[in-house]
């Protein structure tokens, strides 16, 4: 997704690590994310309105914006 960002930034010069640093994902980040904000929050709704302040009408518009309802056929 970021190829032509991370090309650039190591053509200029940019050390070839960091564009993997910052574009890549790592499981084992994702899963201590998650179970630090089931710890503190309970749930991810509450970790968005009482952690981030985002109230339930953003919440849901962002839930239009990236989340797709997959259908089992």
């Amino acid at each position: 997704m970021h190829e032509k960002e991370s090309s650039e930034f190591i053509l200029g010069g940019g050390d070839p690590g960091i564009p993997d640093a910052l574009f890549g994902v790592k499981k084992n980040y994702l899963e201590s994310s998650f179970a630090e904000v089931y710890r503190r929050y309970g749930t991810i709704e509450r970790y968005f309105s009482e952690g981030l302040k985002i109230n339930s009408k953003q919440q849901q518009q962002l839930q239009d914006l990236y989340l797709v309802v997959l259908s089992h056929q």
